[in-house]
């Protein structure tokens, strides 16, 4: 069994613009993170393989990057990420760390919510 996760990229702001940091963070060797109310459970360490946190944006799933871990953060002490212009602050809670490569994925239907959901994928 996967243990994928979907999250939203909010459709008041363009794919193209995640796809624009995911690209700077891959060029730059960085992780990207997703600051989540609460953490996936998986069974076990580390479930293989490795799962996937699939995207949505304006009402469909558009692709995934792979999870490569979660953790709390005290307050802006994400240290492998330089900045992110348009969040700004990092503060205290819990995230979920992605592998900024892109895998794009034929759009599957599916409406944007908070947080994020368990996914079977596509």
């Amino acid at each position: 069994m996967k243990y994928n996760i979907v999250a939203t990229w909010p459709k008041t702001r363009e794919l193209k613009s995640y796809l624009t940091e995911l690209e700077r963070a891959e060029r730059d060797n960085l992780d990207i993170n997703f600051r989540v109310a609460n953490l996936p459970k998986w069974p076990g360490r580390n479930p293989l393989p490795l799962p996937r946190c699939y995207m949505v944006h304006d009402g469909y799933v558009r692709g995934y990057n792979e999870i490569v871990a979660t953790r709390y953060s005290h307050g802006n002490d994400i240290s492998y990420v330089k900045d992110d212009s348009w969040a700004g602050f990092w503060p205290a809670g819990y995230y979920i760390v992605r592998n900024p490569k892109w895998y794009p994925t034929l759009p599957a239907k599916m409406k944007g919510f908070q947080g994020w959901r368990w996914y079977e994928g596509i």
